[in-house]
């Protein structure tokens, strides 16, 4: 079993206006990461109606190739952000995950859009990594608590910049215009990134003059903890994001709703919401974390169950006010253990393996991600005979409730493996 890892007196000890800049510019770019993936979900109603997609090809441009490239160059940016300069990496990253955004305004059909979905999908992968090794070097004790849950809290400003921004310009100027603005706001803070902050390590080696310390990802493969955090990593995105990306289109068919409408109702509700749930779980995770590391988990149980009734409800009843009801409550709680989360990561795993272990949950969370879209879009059109215009809503009930199952469970394994550690 491990024990929560002592922090080494390490060079942590930047000024607050840096400090400040860094943890903002770091959410920033969360923020644009998490806009991005938005977006596509968002536009996809118009852009399927002059392209002319099935549910299975959505199912495998948001669920295909672009999770299995984030898996993989998560790992390989996680293994670089321990070993080369972390500003320069997130710089490079962000830029391109931006300018790849822009480009899907460009696409004429299936394989191309799939295509410029890798570039997002390897851009994106090398945010995470960086940037909490980052917060973990500039915040320590209850200020890293607070700090990871500023940086979680990105998610809303992206979810406002996605469906109030990106959503208005879509409505105004068309879908291809909305991908322009993205990236564009993408390439300029990235720029920022790279000209106003610095990596405070001693030095960032070199490959070559780095020892061969073998054992790590080892290290992390026997931490039962960490290990539960993973698997709640996969399944909780699968049962918050899976059904998010399906809702424009389930608005847009089972209820008719307009682009504008869809816009206003998720940008309202999501973002709203949402920043209420992150700051009550914020305050939560505080009180909770002062009796154990594991204590702030059973926040998360609280948050998989009523994301999962909330979700049935949305997709089972085809009327506008449950969905509005239900979509509240989703939104309320789906942030309310993110960051506590990504803080149990830290308190459990080596200081040397905190880019690593970010890298992994980040890969697990793709992947559930990945599960969840493409089952929800296979089983859409196999349905589709069946249930005609309201098969989506069908196929998205056995995704939901597979994965609150298995979610919930490993919430309460984290909490009871670790509930006397301090």
């Amino acid at each position: 079993m491990h024990a929560p890892v002592p922090e080494p007196a390490r060079t942590r000890r930047s000024d607050l206006p840096y400090r400040l800049l860094l943890l903002g510019l770091l959410s920033a770019v969360y923020m644009l990461n998490y806009t991005d993936r938005m977006v596509l979900p968002l536009l996809m109603p118009e852009m399927n109606r002059e392209l002319g997609f099935s549910d299975s090809q959505i199912g495998q441009i948001t669920g295909s190739l672009f999770p299995i490239v984030y898996s993989v160059m998560s790992i390989v940016f996680a293994i670089l952000a321990d070993r080369v300069d972390r500003i320069r990496l997130l710089a490079f990253t962000t830029i391109l995950f931006s300018l790849t955004t822009a480009a899907c305004g460009l696409v004429e059909g299936f394989w191309t859009l799939m295509l410029v979905r890798v570039g997002v999908g390897a851009g994106e992968a090398g945010s995470a990594p960086p940037s909490l090794s980052l917060i973990a070097d500039h915040f320590e004790g209850p200020s890293r608590q607070i700090a990871n849950f500023v940086y979680v809290s990105a998610l809303v400003v992206g979810m406002l910049f996605a469906y109030g921004g990106v959503g208005a310009v879509s409505v105004w100027y068309g879908w291809r215009m909305g991908f322009y603005a993205a990236g564009a706001v993408g390439v300029v803070i990235g720029l920022c990134v790279l000209v106003f902050l610095r990596d405070n390590r001693k030095s960032a080696p070199l490959l070559s003059d780095l020892p061969r310390r073998s054992g790590r990802f080892r290290d992390l493969a026997r931490n039962g903890p960490f290990l539960w955090a993973v698997l709640v990593a996969a399944f909780s995105t699968m049962l918050s994001m899976a059904p998010s990306q399906w809702l424009p289109l389930y608005l847009s068919r089972s209820l008719e709703m307009s682009q504008s409408d869809i816009s206003l109702l998720l940008g309202t509700y999501f973002t709203l919401f949402s920043f209420v749930g992150l700051v009550l779980g914020a305050w939560l995770a505080s009180r909770l974390r002062r009796m154990s590391v594991g204590m702030p988990q059973l926040a998360g149980v609280l948050m998989v169950v009523v994301m999962t009734l909330g979700y049935l409800a949305t997709f089972t009843v085809h009327d506008i006010t449950v969905a509005r009801v239900s979509l509240a409550l989703v939104s309320l709680v789906s942030l309310l253990a993110y960051g506590s989360l990504l803080a149990y990561v830290q308190d459990v795993t080596e200081p040397e393996n905190h880019s690593k272990a970010s890298g992994i949950m980040f890969v697990a969370m793709a992947l559930g991600f990945s599960m969840g879209t493409m089952a929800t879009g296979f089983l859409s059109d196999l349905l589709k005979p069946t249930y005609g215009a309201d098969a989506l809503g069908a196929a998205v009930l056995p995704v939901v409730v597979v994965a609150g199952l298995i979610a919930g469970g490993a919430y309460y394994m984290m909490y009871h493996t670790t509930r006397h550690r301090h």
